[in-house]
């Protein structure tokens, strides 16, 4: 049966050009051995993090390898609560972050110490609002911890705008951010205001088990991970480093493709016009489509339906979809969701259609005549 993949922000897939390659490199060895073998590998995890810092044009930051997201996540979390537990100061984070960031941050920042801040689906200023949620705690803020882009309903928050106005009035807040879904999506990605960033290697056509966290040369982050002298102290145990060499093929294959942007945009559109002029307004709706959005995803609600339903629909008739994060599948309503105050009759029918940069139109229309089938019935 013809399969159509539509769940590219949960992982993109190996990409061929990372498989070709991946067979060519050294297998022996531990990259902090001081012989040949041992060196050998050490130069893969230096090019590797070299390659990264290029690609995001990062010379400010230090560059250190982790298991993922997840991972990062946690280890900024735990370096915030170092900061904050013993202090007055806050960290604001927004309740629309994926899983790894809003339960680390429970998990290691008291309560006291942090602002959960939620949005308005309907208010498409994000800037007015973002500066109207943070501006009461602007005296104690310390930490915000905002993502670039949402991995769910793929809105892309002005965040750069907004910090640039906060520290204007107060210059010594840290931010950190989830770039994970702008990676490799979005042209000219322009990171020099945060002080801490983190992202996967398989979002990106990479092998999964690599994460990278960029962090300003002035911050010392505290290891989360001990037992060892990796990523200079800062992260113990041996370096998955046919992982990184993965990620260094992937950002590889990006750099040459070049920009990508507008790739995106156009199938982008063609997904959204076809489900337009084939499905009737009052069965899907478009809720975030008045903010501005990442380019290979587009958040649909079926009011009236649930979305477990409509996934298992899907894959039976050839189309892999979700109703947005992975690590919450399974849950009625998406936390994220909750997170903007869509209410609970929309959230129950979510679904992400997020596509890779090589779709190809014959696999939008096959997934939109499907997803017309089941909506018709």
């Amino acid at each position: 049966m013809k399969k159509v993949y539509l769940d590219a922000n949960s992982n993109y897939g190996l990409l061929e050009h990372v498989k070709e390659n991946l067979v060519n490199m050294p297998h022996i060895g531990n990259p902090q051995s001081i012989h040949f073998y041992g060196q050998a590998l050490k130069a893969i995890v230096e090019e590797t993090r070299e390659s990264v810092k290029n690609f995001i044009k990062a010379d400010d930051f230090n560059i250190y390898f982790c298991s993922g997201a997840t991972e990062a996540a946690n280890w900024l979390s735990y370096f915030v609560s170092r900061i904050l537990n013993s202090t007055n100061s806050l960290m604001i984070v927004s309740k629309v972050e994926h899983a790894c960031v809003i339960e680390s941050a429970r998990q290691f920042v008291n309560s006291n110490n942090r602002v959960e801040i939620t949005l308005d689906y309907r208010n498409s200023n994000l800037y007015e609002q973002m500066i109207e949620k943070i501006k009461p705690y602007l005296d104690r803020v310390k930490v915000i911890y905002w993502m670039h882009s949402n991995n769910e309903t793929g809105v892309i928050f002005p965040l750069k705008e907004v910090i640039s106005e906060l520290k204007q009035k107060k210059d010594d807040i840290l931010v950190i951010s989830d770039i994970v879904q702008s990676v490799c999506k979005l042209d000219n990605l322009d990171l020099s205001y945060l002080d801490c960033w983190f992202f996967s290697g398989h979002k990106i056509g990479a092998l999964p088990g690599v994460g990278v966290v960029g962090a300003k040369k002035k911050l010392n982050l505290h290891p989360f991970i001990v037992g060892g002298s990796q990523e200079q102290y800062k992260r113990g145990g041996t370096e998955n480093y046919q992982a990184i060499w993965s990620l260094n093929l992937a950002l590889d294959y990006w750099r040459k493709l070049g920009a990508v942007e507008a790739t995106y945009k156009a199938k982008k559109e063609i997904l959204k016009s076809q489900i337009m002029e084939k499905i009737p307004s009052d069965k899907v709706s478009f809720l975030f489509e008045h903010f501005d959005t990442i380019p290979n995803t587009l958040h649909l609600v079926v009011p009236g339906r649930k979305s477990s339903d409509l996934l298992v629909a899907l894959d039976i008739a050839g189309v892999c979809c979700s109703a947005g994060s992975t690590c919450y599948s399974g849950k009625p309503i998406p936390p994220t969701l909750e997170g903007f105050g869509v209410p609970n009759r929309l959230a129950e029918g979510a679904l992400r259609l997020s596509f890779r940069s090589d779709i190809i139109e014959e696999e939008i229309n096959f997934a939109v005549e499907k997803l017309r089938n089941i909506l018709s019935s």
